[in-house]
């Protein structure tokens, strides 16, 4: 007897526009309404039918067993205004293609060279730090992970120039929502609006920066990404567009997410001074006082235990939508050709089923030691499948790291007791940023600044002081 396939039961919605509205501006009280009701609910934006699921198991048929019928989503696709047919948002031979390409710049050992521009570039820009200072975490992260993405993967150095970069990128990313991946939005964007225009002013400052990217590296070869897609062999080959295209993703797709997870994690740390200590302690005992290298990133455990946390709770990637190719059935329940699929990293990562006590920061739920075994897709910071993050390793590293001198150095405060809110757009940003003031933990201050090509990370670079 075979089982009868299902329609998935509704969330109820007003109005013509459905969740629309909802899903623009208030994607999280949806979504967990949504999975309360249950594993596959049926939204709607406008006359559109939108499947949200919320069961690891189906998650998984959709990312992985049966992830060729399904591509990426439309909003998502609507970020070809910015980086074009890159990685992000190519489909089929061709993406694979690219990510075969690049894939050679993001192993393990190649990474591996890469911590120590890293922790020299972080350094380098904490000197400009003073105990006292009152700054925007989320901006200064911002800027930073730019820098270490811009030299590392194109060997630029954008250092003079990143302030200017920031701040096109930040408007652009702030400016798109799920508006924008609708046929109205779509149409609205090509209309010559002040919005677009300013959209237009942002872009050219990013392409500017990108094509000169590509100039310098055809000129000077080095052993990164950049040189790999240039260096492409015939079959392979790339059109000038195409590696600007990959180029802008691995751009802004190689700083964003670490900038926001790094800042995340100072945000909770600031909350948890439990938590914070046992940090320290770790710190103390693996490094004391040196400056931490890439195989020290296998050792700080602990460190690598509160990021997995901060990710939990504030996962940069919040949601992954796909649409189906051909009719499908995910758990009983029958998904029609051409609808959108949403999965949201922010609902499962606080799914009560399987997080006792969803809400509270405890990192001892990564303690590989300790911790239960959970389903794969209760949490999936970076994605799955096919299309998982080609930068995984890379954040890690990068994650591990900064933590680690960040907080060597100093401690963050909060400037007030009110929440900081998230801001669910491309990324999880904090909405209005991250204000703190930072106290240093070092005994002595520096009197030279220190040269970002300079700085040997064997070196001892403090000596804790008191908290």
């Amino acid at each position: 007897m075979t089982t009868q396939v299902q329609i998935p039961p509704s969330l109820p919605s007003n109005g013509l526009a459905g969740h629309l509205l909802q899903l623009t501006y208030e994607p999280f009280p949806l979504f967990r309404r949504a999975a309360e009701v249950g594993d596959v609910v049926t939204l709607r934006a406008l006359n559109r039918k939108i499947y949200f699921i919320s069961h690891p198991d189906r998650i998984k048929h959709v990312l992985v067993t049966n992830q060729k019928n399904y591509q990426k989503g439309r909003a998502l696709q609507a970020t070809q205004q910015v980086v074009g047919q890159g990685l992000l948002t190519s489909e089929g031979d061709f993406h694979r293609m690219h990510r075969h390409l690049m894939q050679p710049a993001f192993h393990r050992r190649q990474i591996a060279g890469y911590a120590d521009t890293m922790v020299r570039f972080t350094e380098a820009h904490l000197h400009r730090w003073h105990s006292g200072q009152q700054l925007d975490l989320h901006r200064e992260m911002m800027e930073l992970t730019m820098n270490i993405a811009a030299e590392t993967l194109f060997g630029a150095d954008i250092t003079a120039r990143s302030k200017e970069l920031n701040h096109a990128l930040n408007h652009l990313m702030e400016d798109f929502s799920f508006f924008d991946a609708t046929p109205l939005g779509r149409v609205l964007r090509k209309l010559p609006t002040v919005r677009n225009l300013r959209r237009k002013h942002w872009l050219k400052t990013l392409d500017t920066a990108i094509y000169d990217f590509i100039k310098k590296g055809q000129i000077e070869e080095r052993n990164n990404l950049l040189s790999m897609l240039l260096a492409a062999d015939e079959g392979a080959s790339l059109t000038l567009e195409q590696i600007r295209d990959e180029v802008m993703t691995l751009f802004i797709a190689g700083h964003e997410t670490t900038a926001n997870a790094i800042v995340w994690t100072f945000y909770l740390l600031a909350q948890h001074p439990e938590v914070e200590a046992k940090l320290w302690d770790e710190l103390e005992q693996v490094l004391s006082g040196r400056l931490p290298t890439a195989e020290d990133t296998g050792r700080l455990k602990y460190t690598r235990m509160v990021l997995s946390e901060a990710m939990r709770l504030y996962p940069p990637a919040w949601a992954v939508g796909r649409n189906a190719i051909e009719d499908d059935e995910v758990g009983g329940y029958s998904i029609p050709a051409g609808s959108t699929v949403v999965i949201s990293q922010w609902v499962m990562h606080r799914h009560p089923t399987y997080w006792p006590d969803p809400l509270t920061f405890k990192p001892e739920r990564f303690d590989p030691e300790t911790a239960p075994r959970r389903p794969r897709y209760t949490y999936f910071p970076f994605g799955g499948g096919g299309r998982a993050c080609i930068g995984e390793a890379f954040a890690w590293m990068e994650g591990i790291l900064l933590i680690a001198v960040l907080a060597q150095r100093f401690k963050f405060e909060l400037t007030s007791t009110e929440p900081v809110l998230p801001q669910p757009g491309i990324t999880l940003r904090p909405k209005n940023g991250l204000p703190v003031i930072i106290r240093e933990r070092q005994a002595a201050y520096r009197t030279s600044k220190p040269d970002i090509a300079s700085v040997p990370t064997e070196r001892k670079c403090f000596e804790f002081g008191q908290v």
